[in-house]
């Protein structure tokens, strides 16, 4: 089947196995799923740490200039 799409070469090939029927569920979905967003999670944690540190750095000279 053709499509349309901008796909790459893996989705592509995805797509293909999907439409042969070659793609089979994993036994532990739900545990997996768990991980998953656990680890989705953690990393937005880290980002959000990240940014709030970057802000207080880059706000430092500020505050010190405003203090004399």
């Amino acid at each position: 089947m053709t499509y349309d799409y901008n796909l790459s070469a893996e989705e592509r090939d995805i797509l293909e196995k999907f439409e042969r029927n070659e793609l089979r569920p994993i036994p532990n979905a739900e545990q997996e799923k768990e991980y998953a967003q656990k680890a989705a999670r953690n990393t937005l944690k880290k980002m959000k740490r990240g940014d709030e540190q970057k802000t207080n750095r880059d706000l430092q000279p500020a505050h010190t200039i405003s203090k004399e």
